[in-house]
């Protein structure tokens, strides 16, 4: 991959990222068209060679653009999508696209560049933060949950009283309450050691999630999630690796990001609900 020299000069430096003709389409694609795969790239109108877009994807990736990801360690599961930095671009291609599009003739148009040349022209600051929203990223800092510390509290008192209850002899209850006061104190510490998860969603289906280093990790979030008012049995998978579960109760959110958590993904097609 080519790597791009240092430049003192602000255009200089845009005109080098961004002035190739294909690394404005790819970033045009993504965010106007909302295409993310690399066939999708492959099979616009403009027919990049396939040596060329991987080569302007590579590019893009390493200047910030936009982010690779590969939830499943497959070519399949890739998608990339634009950074902040990347979606800062938007009134370049904006202004652009507004340049010219009066002197195409609509009948060579498709449905998608005809509705976008009816947003713009009809009110540019609207299309503008239209598009903006929908690169919009969601964060959920899944903190520690109190009630799930009453929860464990309640479970092993109940146990506790079982076993004071049962006819067992003394020995043998003892033996299980020595159990019974070790599974408290482990469940309590891992409580009181416990790490913010942070789980990111972008571009409609993408997945995120980070853990104390602070790094986000692209997630498949799997079907058999359970979802409820007020527990979140998350189940997921990590670059193809062993699927993982992550326990969250409302209280771990607050109740309106819980809710906005629960919408997205039964938006996403995980509407697989519980007790």
């Amino acid at each position: 991959m080519k790597t791009l020299p240092k430049r003192t000069c602000a255009i200089a430096l845009s005109i080098q990222v961004l002035g190739d003709k294909w690394s404005l389409l790819i970033l045009r694609d993504i965010i106007l068209h909302k295409k993310s795969r690399f066939k999708e790239f492959r099979n616009s109108k403009e027919k990049i060679a396939t040596n060329v877009l991987t080569n302007r994807l590579k590019t893009l990736v390493s200047e910030g653009l936009i982010e690779k990801l590969d939830p499943t360690g497959t070519k399949k599961s890739t998608r990339y999508l634009a950074t902040d930095k990347g979606i800062s671009s938007l009134p370049i291609i904006i202004e652009m696209y507004l340049f010219s599009i009066q002197t195409i003739d609509e009948s060579v148009l498709d449905e998608s560049q005809i509705n976008i040349k009816k947003q713009a022209l009809s009110n540019r600051q609207l299309f503008e933060e239209t598009k903006n929203f929908d690169e919009k990223i969601e964060i959920y800092n899944i903190n520690q949950s109190a009630v799930l510390i009453k929860w464990y509290v309640v479970i092993h008192i109940v146990a506790v009283l079982a076993v004071f209850l049962s006819a067992l002899i003394l020995r043998y209850q003892i033996l299980l309450l020595i159990i019974i006061l070790i599974s408290l104190r482990d469940a309590l510490n891992r409580q009181r050691n416990f790490n913010k998860v942070v789980i990111r969603h972008r571009f409609e289906t993408t997945w995120d999630i980070s853990y104390l280093d602070g790094i986000f990790t692209a997630i498949e979030i799997l079907p058999s999630t359970v979802i409820t008012p007020y527990v979140l049995i998350l189940h997921f998978n990590v670059m193809n690796q062993k699927n993982q579960t992550i326990l969250i109760l409302k209280d771990a959110l607050g109740h309106e990001k819980y809710r906005e958590l629960l919408v997205l993904l039964k938006i996403s097609g995980l509407q697989k609900d519980g007790l």
